[in-house]
């Protein structure tokens, strides 16, 4: 990443910095598979990160083919909060099946490893690091899709009321 340091905040810096720190250590790290796949960190895509509120960096597999649709977003950097969530493998093999209907394509052992790898990079940062395993990753799932479900009736509910409220309008116009 190339930014103008003397037009950044302070906290866009600490984001560079720390998203410069894992690039450079993960560069020659590739995971094997069906599509091969290297370590990216991946701005959020705002003109301003709010004072650091909206500072979370995406930790992303990127296919080395460039092809966006194998690209799996493995977890996040907040250099604000200085924390970072990383899923584990099973989480993270939960989120392939429902994006593509199979089995993830990374080794276990390959995932592990770099997981392993950046927990300790970060960890001698300063940065809490969370491991999001599968079952909180499903709930986290589960409650987005029942908000979904709970939008839709309202919805439904909101189109039902304007039916009924122009049946009422032309029965009074009619009359």
């Amino acid at each position: 990443m190339t930014y103008e340091k003397k037009a950044m905040t302070a906290f866009a810096q600490a984001t560079v910095a720390a998203c410069d720190l894992i690039e450079a250590r993960f560069a020659n790290t590739r995971f094997t598979g069906a599509v091969a796949r290297v370590v990216k960190i991946e701005a959020p895509f705002v003109e301003s990160t709010g004072g650091g509120r909206q500072a979370r960096e995406s930790i992303v597999l990127k296919a080395a083919n460039d092809d966006a649709a194998h690209n799996v977003t493995a977890g996040f950097v907040d250099v604000g909060l200085r924390s970072c969530e990383l899923r584990s493998y099973d989480a993270l093999n939960l989120l392939f099946r429902q994006r593509f209907g199979r089995a993830l394509d990374l080794y276990q052992s390959e995932y592990d490893r770099f997981a392993a790898e950046l927990r300790e990079l970060l960890e001698k940062e300063g940065f809490a690091f969370k491991v999001v395993e599968a079952d909180e990753q499903r709930a986290k799932a589960d409650a987005v899709a029942e908000k979904s479900s709970n939008a839709g009736v309202m919805v439904a509910l909101g189109v039902v009321a304007a039916i009924v409220v122009i049946g009422i309008a032309v029965v009074m116009l009619l009359r």
